[in-house]
């Protein structure tokens, strides 16, 4: 299972973030990632508990254009199907994660 924190509004650098990190760690101790948007003093953490695409499925995600950032702890069932149907329409996926 992985680690989220979400915080907008407090600036969550150096040692805070670490501290963050420290707490989350058990809860994902595969990989951890962060997402700050500054101007708005928006920070994202996410911990992975690797078990699908060990090497890319990284989070938190970003569209690619950017506008769009994405950190979720669970399973996607069928995400195969899912995925499929979405590259038909329109969607690009960097990853090979669920």
């Amino acid at each position: 299972m992985c680690g989220l924190f979400a915080a907008i509004g407090h600036d969550l650098s150096g040692p805070r973030l670490e501290d963050v990190f420290q707490v989350l760690d058990h809860r994902g101790p595969d990989g951890r990632r962060v997402f700050v948007y500054t101007p708005a003093l928006v920070t994202i953490a996410h911990t992975r508990l690797a078990g699908i695409d060990l090497e890319t499925g990284a989070q938190p995600l970003e569209s690619d254009d950017g506008n769009i950032v994405l950190a979720a702890n669970g399973d996607i069932y069928d995400f195969e199907r899912l995925r499929g149907s979405l590259h038909a329409k329109c969607c690009h996926f960097r990853t090979g994660s669920d």
